[in-house]
């Protein structure tokens, strides 16, 4: 996991907050949901069958998942958060984890009158849909991962506090004085000599909108392995699907994955980078989709 959080490390540096709203072909209403201390911006659109709720990575927003939203608004309710902290929701003082996060999907829907919902997480996103499903199984229809971020603890004691060490290391990278720097330096480890121009200048463009304070207090949380240790498989069924080159760093991660999820489908996207869900928009849909007839 190491190798792979190196690369992937903005565990979920899905910071891709691609196109505005207005370049939406579906339109979203936007809505907002107290959670805790904080003032959740949520979007939807849709009405009809079992919804769909997106919940994005570290330090992106909603947008990221526009060309999904798109898609499935045509035949289903859409959902889509901008998580505590991120993007128009507001970004006080105050703990952000991946429990926090899916408290607030809880909040969000329970705001929209949706009891139950098939989840489909990006990244640190995936970890948090592995929560809400953890946390909320009555409320879960299914589990949608793509490129998720989890962290998979050695059982060796020594071993995990060496893993500790180095991941304390990771998160003190982001917050400070050098927090823009290093997350471009990241970053431009997790595009393919074949990513599109597009997507380079959307991934790059959009972290600063997330404040360093939400950044580190959000890694923190996700790099602290006792978080990871001795976490239940979830049993909602469960699709996962990953880039090559994620699988490349990480070929191990069909395995954990399976300690996670107990009726998990794995699939792998050949020539495609952690954001292929931009890059390769409707060959995810046709996979999300063959996955959510299959449920019926």
């Amino acid at each position: 996991m190491k190798r792979r959080l190196c690369f992937l490390l903005v565990l979920g540096v899905c910071v891709l907050v691609l196109a505005p709203l207005a370049a939406f072909a579906v339109a979203l209403s936007e809505h907002r949901t107290a959670s805790g201390p904080f003032d959740v911006a949520w979007f939807e659109a849709g009405d009809d069958g079992v919804p769909l709720v997106f919940v994005h990575g570290w330090t992106c927003d909603h947008t990221s998942w526009q060309h999904q939203t798109e898609f499935f608004a045509k035949e289903r309710r859409v959902l889509a958060l901008d998580l505590p902290g991120h993007g128009a929701s507001s970004a006080p003082d105050a703990s952000y984890s991946v429990d926090i996060f899916a408290a607030a999907v809880a909040d969000v829907m329970t705001a929209a009158g949706i009891d139950r919902a098939v989840l489909v997480g990006h990244s640190l996103g995936g970890a948090i849909c592995r929560r809400f499903a953890e946390r909320f199984p009555e409320r879960t229809a299914a589990v949608i991962i793509i490129d998720g971020a989890f962290v998979f603890p050695p059982e060796d004691e020594e071993a995990r506090r060496a893993m500790q060490t180095d991941y304390a290391g990771i998160a003190s990278a982001f917050g400070g004085v050098s927090h823009d720097e290093n997350v471009r330096a990241f970053m431009s480890g997790m595009f393919l000599p074949e990513t599109s121009e597009e997507t380079r200048k959307a991934v790059l463009s959009v972290r600063a909108g997330t404040s360093p304070l939400v950044a580190r207090r959000a890694m923190e949380d996700f790099t602290n392995l006792d978080n990871w240790v001795g976490l239940p498989a979830v049993t909602a069924p469960a699709l996962a699907v990953y880039a090559d080159a994620s699988v490349a760093l990480e070929p191990e991660i069909e395995g954990n994955l399976r300690t996670l999820f107990s009726d998990l489908r794995y699939e792998v996207v050949e020539k495609s980078d952690h954001f292929f869900m931009m890059e390769k928009p409707d060959e995810v849909n046709a996979r999300i989709d063959a996955f959510l007839k299959d449920l019926r």
